[in-house]
């Protein structure tokens, strides 16, 4: 059975505000709001999870999950949105992707600028530029929160991250280690390439 609690979403930081919302029209004209996590998107995420195939299941979460995790760093709505940030992309009211961001030590002298980052976008709405945009708008709020560099693992064939990796993070250095993709991207090296045409607030 599907979770039917969530846990709070403390705000870590009250220097730091959350991003504002955006709306940017996909090249086929669909309306897509970027957005940080909230509160009430647990039911949201809970069926995007139930609507991704159990591909697209086992590369973001590297098992073959029937239900999507309720606590840990594979949590898809626990975010602090300072240690542990997430943007969710909508489509109407049901989210269709989200990228995170889980800050692997606390920050100050000797360590605190590197993240691991994971990103899921449901399979109807896959290689449509979502993804992009998700990554994104992750780096410039990463980078407000003194984060310099994520890191992740990808599957060995998991090729569309591999793929998005490369034309986002030019510099990106991807290894090979047991069949999985070490992965580590430094935010100085993000390129975005051409916006989309239409942008505006959320």
């Amino acid at each position: 059975m599907p979770p039917t609690t969530a846990p709070a979403l403390p705000i870590r930081s009250p220097i730091v505000e959350p991003e504002p919302a955006e709306t940017v029209l996909l090249a086929d004209g669909s309306p897509l709001r970027l957005r940080p996590v909230r509160r009430d998107d647990a039911a949201r995420l809970r069926r995007m999870f139930y609507r991704l195939s159990p591909a697209t299941i086992y590369r973001r979460f590297h098992a073959p999950l029937t239900a999507p995790p309720e606590r840990g760093p594979g949590c898809l709505i626990w975010a602090d949105l300072y240690d542990r940030y997430a943007t969710v992309a909508l489509i109407g009211d049901e989210i269709v992707g989200v990228a995170r961001y889980d800050r692997l030590t606390p920050p100050g002298a000797g360590g605190g600028s590197d993240a691991e980052l994971a990103i899921v976008v449901e399979d109807a709405w896959q290689r449509r530029g979502v993804g992009r945009l998700l990554v994104a708008r992750l780096v410039a709020a990463a980078g407000r929160r003194r984060i310099g560099q994520f890191t992740g693992t990808a599957l060995g064939d998991n090729r569309p991250l591999l793929g998005l990796v490369g034309a986002l993070f030019p510099g990106a250095s991807v290894r090979l280690r047991d069949g999985e993709y070490q992965l580590r991207l430094r935010l100085s090296d993000f390129a975005p390439g051409p916006s989309p045409a239409g942008r505006g607030p959320g």
